[in-house]
């Protein structure tokens, strides 16, 4: 979403509410923290994407990896 809008990391963190450094996006991106809800608001309002449909997205995305790991574990 971020590389999709054009900004670094360091960009995004400074248009967010409150601003964050380049390693708090870092960590966010990486999974190492989570993102705070409204932090994730502002995100999507920055890079111009619907929160609606993005939550949607990783649901889905999700609901598919679950599906995936169940087929393994009944193939064993």
């Amino acid at each position: 979403m971020r590389i999709d809008a054009g900004l670094s990391q360091s960009a995004l963190g400074k248009k967010l509410m409150p601003p964050v450094d380049q390693a708090t996006i870092s960590n966010w991106e990486t999974g190492k923290t989570h993102i705070p809800f409204l932090a994730f608001m502002y995100i999507c309002f920055v890079c111009g994407v619907c929160p609606e449909q993005k939550t949607k997205e990783i649901l889905d995305s999700q609901s598919a990896e679950d599906n995936t790991n169940k087929k393994d574990v009944s193939d064993v």
